[in-house]
């Protein structure tokens, strides 16, 4: 039976990463250095404009990371709430609160809908309100970060998550947003390393198992694989452990893709 608090494993993983922190390129065998974790996140930059390079608290940075590079960030990823989270399903109006409508991606207000004439004539007909209700989804947002796993030499992605009010999620909320075959196994909490915020996190002990066999299928497929492919790559892994949150930009910019079984049922060493 495994008795040592997450924390405390962590806490040793630290101690002793910089002797497995990768000084030779391993990429084949999906292993990352630091420098080519900045490149892979230098292209995500570039490919994909809602991730930015952040430099996090001072005293926190690491010294094998530039200083303005420590971790990647994206916010406000949407994430549709579905009757996983309310099992009645019901989707209600309430006035004066802003919702978000799934068709169009707009925020509207029952307020707007209303006539500012208090002519019934005027009044919006009831059967046209019954019809945007049926199509507004209540969602959660997300910051999705990623930052590098000096001990596995893999990348590692952090959740922090927010309520339809803005409200932080409580961790258990976050679960529910998790592919139930990761969810309190590959899927944790934790003290973010750069911003020393309470989130979930993706456990990394088994990504460069992954990131290899994705690697080799792309070969085998006669595909060119460079280290500025890897977080696209990556985030297409991710996408199966959180399949409600919408971050991924990069469907269909590669082919091949591992067995889904090869990641699901994963448990942190």
């Amino acid at each position: 039976m495994d008795l040592a608090p997450e924390w405390v494993k962590e806490w040793g993983k630290s101690m002793i990463a910089p002797l497995f922190t990768p000084k030779v390129s391993q990429i084949k065998e999906g292993v990352l250095t630091p420098e080519e974790f900045v490149q892979a996140g230098d292209e995500l930059c570039y490919k994909f404009g809602t991730w930015q390079w952040c430099s996090g608290i001072p005293e926190k940075r690491s010294t094998y990371l530039p200083p303005d590079k420590q971790y990647l960030l994206t916010k406000n990823v949407p994430c549709e709430i579905t009757s996983t989270h309310h099992p009645s399903n019901e989707r209600k109006i309430e006035e004066d609160t802003f919702w978000e409508i799934s068709d169009c991606n707009a925020n509207v207000s029952i307020s707007d809908l209303k006539s500012s004439d208090d002519d019934d004539d005027d009044a919006l007909d009831l059967a046209e309100i019954g019809k945007v209700e049926a199509s507004i989804v209540k969602t959660r947002r997300y910051d999705i970060s990623i930052t590098y796993d000096h001990y596995y030499g893999t990348p590692k992605m952090w959740l922090f998550g927010y309520g339809p009010n803005n409200e932080p999620l409580t961790p258990e909320q976050v679960f529910e947003d998790i592919n139930p075959s990761h969810a309190k196994k590959t899927v944790t909490s934790g003290t973010h390393p750069y911003t020393n915020v309470e989130s979930a996190y993706i456990h990394p002990c088994k990504h460069a198992e992954v990131m290899k066999a994705f690697i080799k299928n792309m070969e085998d497929n006669k595909k060119e694989f460079t280290v500025r492919q890897y977080l696209l790559l990556f985030l297409k892994l991710m996408s199966i452990v959180m399949p409600n949150i919408h971050y991924d930009n990069t469907i269909d910019v590669f082919g091949g893709f591992p067995e889904q079984s090869d990641i699901q049922n994963e448990k942190p060493n």
